[in-house]
């Protein structure tokens, strides 16, 4: 019998959140570097599905002769939407971390890849709507030279465990 196409969920990523007050960051080479930085952060709950997203925009750029654009730098943006929307959650990031700067650390530990935005000032911001459930925002945004200096990211499936 054959497997309908797209039902086996190959691809999707379902990520841990952690976030921690920004450190020098560097790349973990093994199991046990990775579990050391997951515990340096603070597991953050739930997330909305499919809110958790990071991107580039075009920063300055210099037109050339040729009519083309040479982008110059970006902006990396990162947000994602809490969906364990409570008073006491959104107390204690806006203790911990509201306009603080930070790494956030996404985690699946199921395809053992991780993403590590770093050293960004995170914001948090509530959203309601009458007769909807409220939604806690947290967002960030770098202007950076290279793209690999707002986020790293990295497969830890061969890394060996020390």
């Amino acid at each position: 019998m054959a497997q309908a196409f797209g039902t086996g969920g190959a691809g999707i990523k379902r990520r841990t959140v952690y976030i921690r007050e920004g450190d020098a960051y560097t790349r973990p080479s093994t199991l046990g570097a990775v579990d050391t930085l997951r515990n340096s952060g603070t597991k953050f709950g739930k997330f909305d599905d499919k809110s958790i997203k990071w991107n580039f925009d075009d920063g300055n750029k210099r037109p050339l002769n040729d009519g083309t654009d040479l982008v110059q730098d970006w902006v990396g943006k990162f947000e994602a939407a809490l969906a364990n929307f409570t008073p006491e959650n959104v107390e204690n990031f806006e203790t911990e971390f509201d306009n603080e700067e930070c790494d956030i650390i996404l985690d699946d530990p199921v395809a053992k890849d991780m993403v590590v935005i770093k050293a960004t000032v995170i914001h948090g911001r509530d959203e309601e709507t009458s007769g909807d459930k409220g939604v806690y925002h947290i967002y960030g945004e770098k202007r950076v030279n290279a793209k690999s200096s707002f986020r790293d990211r990295f497969s830890y499936a061969s890394f060996p465990d020390s």
